[in-house]
């Protein structure tokens, strides 16, 4: 049998993820009424009539109790416990609605539907007679439009002179400097127009970058508008809206580019606004959903796979409607913070007239930010309150939102302005304040923010300004002696055995090093004691402990014989419970990784499809896999760098051809050997259906 030889072939993956948030309900639901036509707002049913068909979203009478998630403290366990209600809810409650479109939709009356467990709703394109029997059907809350919302963007304001003007307006720095605290343990999210995953101020902070150019977009990015790369496993973003938020929020690339709020923390993204900034109602439920729960790739919100335990932190909004009461927004909100998800929203750019802020923004409990310039002066379109929706004070505060420099599609940066890029400062301060002193609860630490907000315009707080221009550094003080652990760096790599070979990036050996930092505020002065959750396999080494304050003390882990990607507790503890933990991410790869089993296609098929799917085993967790196909007669060489154990090429083989396959684990540390190639045979053109 011909020999074939496989030479290591270096690429990057490039797969993607791109936005996030699902919704929970808990209280304050809308009056709800009998009569089934007072369930809809006016006109609806008239433009189905004028049109034939038409769009529009049932809202159920039973909503999901959430009331207990506010008393788990463990994150994952609130996650799930949310995520489990709200899809009970819907499975139990839709059934017998979902029978009666399946019926009509086989009648010809229902076009098309759709299920959401995430506000317990379902989005139907009927003509009029299915309207009006759904309509009268008594698990039928409500009928709302479903229109689309559109970004709280102004174009771009190019004035080199402005670099970094506003995270420094709002004294990120001085966290950073004082604390050694950039965000380490946040994830962050937005919803926008998709994220340039690979810019180099974002491509270190994106949660699905694995290391040695390798990445994984599961659980990381979803495309529900399926725009970006076909199959819309890739992030990108075709109008730079999105990366430009996500770059105030996490930016970093050298003292030159500096963007972000929280530059050590994690980034995930969900797509859901196209290329001309509308972002569709059914698409921003799919995009909240997946918040709540991130999912594979391979798998819609809702699936039995789908992760709440990796859901964000916080989640910036960017797109906003003028402003109408119909309760299904807030359901979202509430259920957001339900899960323990900040939800920082923009206030709208439609000022600066009053009665001018939008929804979602205008509800009580989301956090809406208005744009401010580098003199604190409000931006005439920043939208103002009074909101219509509630008696709170909108918006909650500002945030510089004029002329911002920050990340842009392609690489590069430009200067953009509106009430979203101000909504980017909150959602990164409000990681710095967790990440710092991560046993706040959400209310708190956006109580903070409020509280210790610069005030600005009419004594605050005022319907321009709300409650003043953000302060970050003064609202992680807060007025109360304590301290702060800070530990860097937040990820650290390590290789546990000798390499055959090394890549050009290769890990570190040995031990893995943190540095801590213990600074006080407000006059602290007791020692902390520093304590570290155990990871199996791992032998901890310590330095100083207890430490002074202030003081430094570091941490070395190292060996164990396990790989794989450890969150590792660093906590803090003063007299008594004053506590403070950091979480940082300990990656360990096996510099050996060895050689994977190819399982399909096995050696010797025959007749396989033109588009198989290959399959191999895994070797180790953290590993890139480098596939390769060859076809015995001619020089077609195909390849692939997943970090996934299957890959299935979009082009077509050759028809009845032979072909060799064989794959190579690779990871940071090192690269393995080659599986024993396997020979397999593509099935004929003439035994297959379709036109080739």
């Amino acid at each position: 049998m011909k020999k074939l030889r496989f030479d290591l072939i270096r690429t990057s993956l490039i797969l993607s993820l791109t936005l996030f948030s699902l919704f929970v309900f808990t209280g304050e639901t809308p009056p709800l009424h009998a009569n089934s036509s007072s369930k809809a707002p006016p006109g609806l049913r008239q433009r189905i009539m004028q049109q034939g068909q038409a769009e529009y979203l049932l809202v159920l009478q039973s909503q999901a109790d959430l009331s207990a998630a506010a008393a788990i403290s463990d994150w994952n366990a609130r996650g799930h416990f949310v995520y489990d209600a709200l899809r009970a809810t819907a499975r139990r409650t839709q059934a017998g609605l979902l029978r009666i479109l399946e019926q009509q939709q086989t009648a010809g009356s229902v076009q098309q539907f759709q299920s959401f467990f995430i506000a317990n709703a379902i989005l139907v394109h009927s003509n009029v007679a299915a309207f009006d029997r759904l309509a009268a059907h008594p698990q039928v809350a409500r009928i709302e439009f479903a229109p689309a919302f559109s970004l709280a963007g102004a174009p771009s304001l190019a004035d080199p002179t402005l670099i970094e003007w506003n995270i420094q307006k709002v004294n990120a720095p001085q966290i950073w400097e004082e604390f050694a605290v950039l965000g380490q343990g946040m994830v962050v999210a937005n919803i926008d127009t998709g994220v340039d995953y690979d810019h180099p101020a974002l491509v270190n902070q994106y949660r699905g970058n694995l290391g040695g150019g390798v990445f994984d977009h599961n659980f990381n990015w979803y495309d529900p508008l399926k725009i970006c790369n076909i199959p819309y496993a890739v992030p990108c973003d075709p109008d730079g809206h999105g990366t430009h938020t996500m770059g105030v929020m996490v930016g970093s690339d050298g003292p030159e580019n500096q963007i972000g709020m929280a530059p050590a923390a994690r980034w995930i993204a969900v797509k859901a606004c196209d290329e001309t900034t509308l972002c569709p109602m059914p698409v921003l439920l799919q995009a909240l959903a997946w918040i709540i729960a991130p999912c594979p790739l391979s798998s819609q919100p809702g699936s039995s796979n789908c992760r709440p335990d990796l859901r964000p932190h916080v989640v910036a909004n960017s797109w906003v409607n003028p402003a109408t009461d119909n309760g299904l927004w807030l359901a979202i909100i509430q259920n957001l913070r339900a899960a323990g998800i900040f939800p920082a929203f923009s206030a709208g750019i439609s000022g600066p007239a009053p009665g001018t802020i939008g929804a979602p923004a205008g509800y009580a409990p989301s956090f809406a930010a208005g744009a401010t310039d580098i003199n604190d002066e409000i931006a005439p379109f920043s939208s103002r309150g009074p909101s219509p929706l509630t008696d709170a004070i909108k918006p909650d505060l500002t945030a510089p939102g004029v002329a911002v420099r920050s990340s842009v599609n392609g690489g590069g940066y430009d200067y953009f302005s509106g009430s979203s890029v101000a909504s980017a400062h909150i959602a990164g301060c409000y990681a710095l304040i967790k990440s710092a002193l991560s046993f706040l609860s959400l209310e708190a630490a956006e109580s903070r923010l409020r509280n210790y907000a610069v005030d600005l315009g009419a004594p605050t707080p005022d319907y321009d300004y709300g409650y003043g221009r953000l302060d970050c550094y003064r609202s992680l003080l807060d007025g109360q002696p304590g301290f702060i652990l800070g530990v860097l760096p937040a990820a650290a790599s390590v290789c546990i055995s000798s390499a055959p070979g090394n890549l050009d990036n290769a890990g570190p050996s040995g031990a893995a090093q943190f540095s801590i930092s213990i600074n006080p505020i407000n006059n602290y002065h007791d020692p902390v004691t520093l304590s570290i959750t155990n990871v199996p396999g791992y032998v901890r080494f310590g330095s100083v402990n207890p430490v002074p304050v202030p003081g430094q003390s570091a941490i070395s882990l190292g060996g164990g014989d396990r790989p794989g990607s450890f969150w590792v507790n660093i906590t803090g503890t003063g007299p008594g419970t004053d506590t403070r933990t950091v979480t940082v991410e300990l990656k360990v790869y096996d510099a050996n990784p060895g050689s994977p089993s190819l399982i399909s296609p096995a050696n010797g098929d025959v007749n396989v499809s033109l588009t198989p799917a290959f399959q191999w085993s895994q070797t180790n967790p953290g590993d890139a896999y480098l596939l390769v196909i060859n076809n015995q007669d001619s020089s077609d060489l195909r390849y692939a760098i997943t970090a996934k154990t299957n890959h299935q090429f979009p082009a077509p083989l050759q028809p009845f051809t032979v072909y060799y396959w064989s794959v190579q684990a690779y990871n940071p540390c090192g690269v393995g050997d080659f599986a024993p190639e396997a020979i397999f045979r593509t099935q004929d053109v003439s035994s297959t259906t379709g036109d080739y």
